[in-house]
């Protein structure tokens, strides 16, 4: 089901090509002197603005896709190190192995409370209304969030534990999902999906930023055209009528907010 933010983008869309096509019928009661608000120019901003849409929507799902392969095989992660911790602790071994195991686990056990953290707030408001901001053209290309800091961190420990589990020559678990080979086996798998949801994290912002772009740029985005468009209308006398029937024409400047840096 598409979220509340894709539908207003889409909204916004649909109502540039009735607005586009509504006045293409005016023939040559419609003359602007700005020629961004020509029929020439709108028919452009029309094919702009579905191509970036239809780029963003395709990136969204690739996006979804890799990062639920991602979450599931992450799933197991903070059960099994607090299986390896209570497996090391009962080896013969030094008090600053024990704590070198643990140092690890408590890392990991952190950015797993991060991840679920962000994620039971946007399961509680999942139609939260997104925020206007002034200038998308300022938004950055390709910005990391805390989530994507926290599988990497998870993937980075979790590989540092089994390489500190290598150089304990007493941790010979007989329970497959312990032994390192299984341990090395599922560190790569977490690895390869991470990079791949990382990849499709920044294809998304790409795609979502350009088509910030031609929807809410200032000056020449699809909302502040139709804006200018209005104002048009409105200050040619003889064009009343249709400045009325535009008006309920409604568009709407979607951003969502910039992630704070953590």
């Amino acid at each position: 089901m598409a979220s509340q933010t894709e539908k207003g983008h889409y909204k916004n869309l649909a109502n540039l090509k009735l607005l586009t096509d509504y006045l293409t019928q005016l023939n040559t009661g419609y003359n602007p002197s700005n020629n961004l608000l020509s029929i020439s120019a709108l028919n452009t901003l029309v094919a702009l603005c579905q191509t970036d849409f239809d780029n963003w929507a395709g990136k969204l799902t690739i996006y979804k896709d890799k990062s639920d392969l991602r979450e599931i095989a992450y799933e197991p992660i903070n059960k099994l190190v607090t299986s390896i911790n209570a497996s090391v602790q009962q080896l013969n071994e030094p008090q600053q192995t024990f704590n070198d195991v643990q140092a690890f686990v408590k890392k990991i056990h952190g950015d797993v409370a991060k991840i679920k953290s962000k994620a039971a707030v946007r399961l509680a408001n999942p139609n939260a209304p997104p925020i206007a901001e002034p200038d998308p053209s300022n938004l950055p290309t390709d910005p990391i969030s805390t989530s994507q800091q926290s599988f990497d961190s998870i993937e980075k420990n979790f590989n540092l534990l089994i390489l500190r589990l290598q150089t304990i020559t007493t941790y010979t678990p007989n329970e497959t999902e312990l032994q390192i080979a299984t341990l090395q086996a599922q560190h790569a798998n977490i690895e390869t999906l991470n990079l791949q949801a990382g990849a499709a994290t920044n294809a998304l912002n790409q795609a979502r930023n350009q088509r910030n772009l031609s929807y809410y740029a200032p000056q020449t985005g699809l909302y502040d055209i139709t804006l200018k468009i209005k104002k048009y209308l409105k200050s040619n006398q003889a064009l009343q009528a249709e400045y009325s029937y535009v008006t309920k024409l409604k568009f709407v400047k979607i951003i969502q907010r910039k992630k704070k840096k953590a």
